[in-house]
């Protein structure tokens, strides 16, 4: 029941009311009421069809007889036939979502605790020390306390101030409530969260700090001020009796700088990271700004820390070159020097500031030396390539490591500098920018106008611009560094195309295979035969052959260039000493990942004919450990 505005019925005398003395005339129902207390609220009571309520006496249709309120209850009829107003919570569908709530609701469970004492005021002494409590616990509020979670509280506070240190592990070990290990955000939550880099060690401290806090109070502790001093948070924790922990998520070095600051230029320094690309990143995390001003001074100590890595890094490569080179030579034979591929590289597309010259060992495949040129040098940066290799040849003079063959992509300085000034080392020109053009030449007399039929081309030669090629490249595997047999395996061609294989390599097919045909158009022609032998014999590779008898091609050196784009874009105008400090990252990276072994192999389509596939290796993941290397060292100096 709930109680009326002006009235609240007796319940029992109620029902004896009803049992009674209730009765029908007229569709009026006569019932007593006992006045009990006035202005408390509304009252429901079930009597036969519906629910009736006592609302106020001006506005409900009843009557009330003059009794003496003192001696006899007031009688009241109630109108069965009027229609009572109807409010949404009276409907069916509500009050069985009433009931069904009531039902499910878990009653609590009620507890007794008996004690004893001499005097009525020792009872009343102790309930008001609860009460006082009540008062504390609740804020000031005296119903939001439970005497249960009093006694539990006070339980809590003896147990803690008297146990010793094993006992109270043990029990905050059974009772404690911890928080879910899965950590869920809301989305609200998610989009106003900060960032920031943590160490572990700060955590350790933090908990250290808590667990002190915990042991001498019971205040929860809470985040009060927060600010992030590049990437590392400093927050000020405190708890209501104003105890106030001081908390940065990272340690402080040495130097005064924070070590998680420290560890992220780290990896934007070794990442090849553009510095817009860095600050976009810290913009976009929200993980904190680092000012040029802080990022320079770091940056300094960091590129000394690079270039001995670096210098370390090639001294380590050239003499595994010379191991090398002396392993593959036979047990007689002693070693005379090594060989080494040079190629230059700008670093934009015209009028460079800065070129490099990459030497690296045929051998090993490892960088050896890389020397920057810039206009200072000379201001002419198509003169920088030979200045580059002269620098070079001094860093292995200075080594005490002379050189046999120098390969490089047929640069007539070079040559003209390695022929007159390094002799006895000799030159190698790269196989692949000879034979790139020979098929595009060779359509001079493959092809042609009527007029010049058999004068200057042949039809009877259509079909062997690209086997000339070919050709030409396996008599350059298989000359054995002999520049007269290399000619004579070149001009072989010419009689193998008129079905006479007995000037042929012994590994060709048409020696091989006793069933061999051929799938070119056999020369009868005497003038395809004297255009053929002209071609050949104007060709760099039978002119120069003593370049091209090591067959030796710059591959590595391009490759070199291509992993150098990931540390030095060429769009961008660094300055010297980033510049070099990014060049020495590569030479550390390379070094490292150059001959990792492979794990299986890809096919991929042919681009000029899909239907022919190619194999190509997939290597394993690279590695990074030279960035270890170089934090450790760079913690070293940052420290000393």
């Amino acid at each position: 029941m709930r109680e009326a505005t002006n009235y609240q019925l007796d319940i029992k005398g109620f029902m004896s009311c009803v049992s009674q003395t209730c009765g029908f005339s007229q569709n009026i129902l006569y019932f007593k009421v006992k006045v009990v207390k006035e202005c408390l609220p509304g009252i429901y009571w079930n009597i036969l069809p519906g629910y009736f309520k006592i609302v106020n006496p001006n506005s409900f249709p009843y009557k009330m007889e003059n009794n003496d309120e003192a001696t006899n209850p007031k009688r009241i009829r109630l109108d069965l036939n009027k229609k009572q107003k109807e409010y949404p919570s009276d409907s069916a569908d509500k009050r069985k979502e009433r009931n069904l709530k009531n039902k499910e609701t878990k009653r609590k469970s009620r507890g007794r605790l008996d004690f004893y004492y001499s005097e009525e005021s020792e009872k009343v002494e102790l309930f008001n020390k609860i009460d006082k409590i009540k008062l504390s616990l609740g804020e000031g509020q005296f119903n939001k306390v439970s005497t249960f979670a009093v006694l539990h509280r006070l339980c809590d506070f003896f147990i803690s101030a008297n146990l010793t240190d094993k006992e109270r592990r043990d029990h905050d070990h059974d009772n404690q409530t911890f928080e879910p290990m899965y950590q869920c955000s809301t989305l609200e939550n998610a989009m106003s969260d900060e960032m920031f880099a943590v160490c572990l060690s700060s955590v350790q401290k933090l908990i250290n700090q808590v667990q002190a806090h915990d042991s001498s109070c019971n205040e929860k502790l809470n985040v009060e001020n927060n600010k992030n001093v590049h990437s590392v948070l400093t927050a000020d924790i405190q708890c209501k009796d104003c105890h106030v922990l001081s908390w940065t998520s990272s340690p402080h070095m040495e130097n005064g700088k924070f070590l998680a600051s420290a560890k992220l230029c780290h990896g934007y320094f070794s990442s090849g990271m553009l510095p817009s690309h860095f600050q976009k990143f810290c913009e976009a995390t929200g993980i904190g700004n680092f000012g040029d001003t802080y990022v320079n001074e770091l940056i300094k100590s960091y590129k000394e820390v690079v270039e001995d890595k670096a210098k370390m890094s090639t001294a380590d490569a050239l003499q595994g070159e010379i191991a090398m080179t002396a392993a593959q030579l036979p047990d007689d034979e002693p070693i005379t020097g090594i060989n080494i591929i040079t190629d230059a590289r700008h670093c934009w597309r015209k009028n460079a500031k800065f070129s490099d010259v990459v030497c690296i060992g045929n051998a090993t495949n490892k960088c050896l030396r890389i020397s920057t040129v810039t206009k200072d040098d000379d201001p002419s940066s198509q003169r920088h390539e030979l200045i580059g290799v002269k620098q070079i040849y001094n860093y292995l003079d200075e080594n005490d490591c002379p050189v046999n063959v120098h390969a490089h992509d047929n640069n007539n300085q070079i040559n003209k500098f390695v022929r007159e000034d390094r002799s006895p080392t000799e030159n190698a020109n790269d196989t692949w920018h000879l034979t790139k053009g020979i098929s595009k030449s060779a359509r001079k007399i493959t092809t042609g106008s009527k007029s010049t039929r058999g004068v200057v081309w042949h039809e009877e030669l259509s079909d062997k611009a690209a086997a000339i090629k070919t050709h030409i490249y396996h008599s350059m595997k298989n000359c054995k560094n002999d520049p007269n047999l290399l000619r004579s395996n070149i001009l072989s061609v010419v009689d193998h195309y008129q079905g006479n294989h007995g000037n042929c390599m012994p590994t060709s097919r048409c020696k091989t295979d006793p069933n061999y045909e051929s799938s070119k158009y056999i020369i009868k022609d005497e003038k395809a035969v004297c255009l053929l032998t002209k071609y050949i014999k104007s060709l760099p590779v039978f002119k120069d052959a003593e370049k091209y008898k090591y067959c030796m091609d710059t591959h590595y050196v391009e490759s070199f260039n291509n992993a150098l784009l990931q540390y030095v874009d060429k769009r961008i105008s660094f300055g010297l000493d980033t510049y070099k400090m990014r060049i020495n990252l590569t030479i550390l990276d390379w070094n490292e990942n150059v001959n990792r072994p492979k794990t299986s192999d890809r096919e991929i389509p042919y681009k000029r004919d899909p239907s022919r596939k190619m194999k190509i290796p997939v290597l394993k993941r690279k590695t990074t450990h030279f960035k270890d290397d170089i934090w450790l060292s760079w913690l070293e100096c940052l420290y000393n």
